[in-house]
């Protein structure tokens, strides 16, 4: 992040430089009293002496200097490193804005998420990434507003992209400390919220699906061998079955169908869901509301242990079939004597 006020690595660099500067100091008023130190040497040791401690006072300097550059170039490389990979894995994009609402200071995530390069948008009002009419500005003044008052807001709001592009954000805005700067942590949500319009439109239709066939559906979901708890189902098949999808979801088939342990539904749903093909089940007789109905089921596999049960009345075929049957004999019986007159 790229700030105008000093930072730690500045603070750093300033104790080094002072340390350095008193050091020549120290070294640049030895010089100048070398005289009066010799003076004092010269009582007690030969003039090499005195070269020896001077070449030594010098390499200790150079050695200091040098140590202070290497560490100072480490650590930068480092903080490089260091930012290059914070920006690289955070997709939000950190913002520190003044009283006056100007952008002072800001992280290499704005380039990702609003396509400005940080000198852009640096000391520029925050206004520049306002959207673009007719969406409404006034939750951008709510945020500083509630932000000063509280301290703190979290919310979404309508941002703008350099190339003018509205885009959704997921916002967070604090006090900086005893400044008056607020800083304000965005993440974009265009994505998040298309994918969850996606899937409202896909729930939406899949219901409108559900009750538009002409069949009626029931899901179960396996839990043991021969346990099978009902996840849903759709209106036709309350309708066929007089279940009630409130008072019978998340029971057991057999709880739900009395007389279940007597029929192979669960052997067919055990078949199902090992050999992942589907089952036509033989025709069975329902009595409901004192209507006694002729059923096939249709019986298949689903995702995640799932099993699906599809059925389809057939009662009106049925007697429809008996009625064709009960003419077909009349008509051969008819003919039969009509042969012997």
């Amino acid at each position: 992040m790229k700030h105008h006020v000093k930072s730690k690595r500045m603070l750093i660099d300033l104790v080094v430089v002072l340390f350095l500067a008193l050091l020549f100091s120290g070294f640049s008023l030895a010089i100048n009293l070398m005289d009066k130190i010799y003076s004092i040497l010269a009582l007690y040791s030969q003039k090499p002496l005195v070269e020896f401690v001077i070449n030594l006072v010098f390499l200790l300097i150079a050695g200091t200097m040098w140590l202070a550059f290497r560490r100072w170039k480490c650590a930068s490389r480092k903080q490089a490193e260091l930012e290059s990979i914070i920006s690289s894995i955070d997709p939000d994009t950190l913002l520190v804005i003044d009283k006056n609402r100007h952008i002072v200071a800001c992280n290499n995530s704005v380039k990702r998420m609003f396509g400005y390069e940080v000198d852009e948008i640096i000391d520029k009002r925050i206004n520049i990434l306002y959207p673009p009419i007719p969406y409404d500005l006034s939750w951008w003044h709510a945020i500083f507003s509630k932000v000063e008052r509280d301290g703190y807001h979290i919310g979404t709001i309508v941002g703008r992209k350099k190339d003018g592009e509205a885009i959704y954000l997921e916002i967070i805005g604090n006090k900086l400390g005893n400044y008056d700067e607020t800083v304000l942590l965005l993440r974009d949500i265009t994505e998040k919220l298309s994918a969850k319009d996606l899937l409202r439109d896909s729930q939406q239709t899949l219901n409108d699906i559900m009750l538009a066939i002409p069949l009626g559906l029931f899901i179960y979901q396996y839990q043991a061998p021969d346990k099978f708890l009902l996840l849903d189902c759709n209106k036709e098949a309350e309708r066929m079955t007089s279940i009630v999808l409130d008072d019978s979801k998340g029971k057991d088939f057999n709880k739900i169908w009395p007389n279940g342990h007597k029929t192979r539904f669960i052997e067919a749903f055990q078949k199902v869901l090992k050999t992942q093909r589907s089952i036509v089940a033989d025709e069975i007789c329902f009595n409901h509301s004192n209507i006694e109905r002729v059923l096939k089921v249709h019986i298949f596999c689903m995702p995640k242990s799932k099993v699906g049960v599809a059925i389809e009345d057939i009662t009106n075929q049925k007697l429809i079939e008996e009625v064709y049957s009960l003419e077909s004999t009349y008509d051969h019986n008819l003919s039969e004597q009509n042969i012997q007159i």
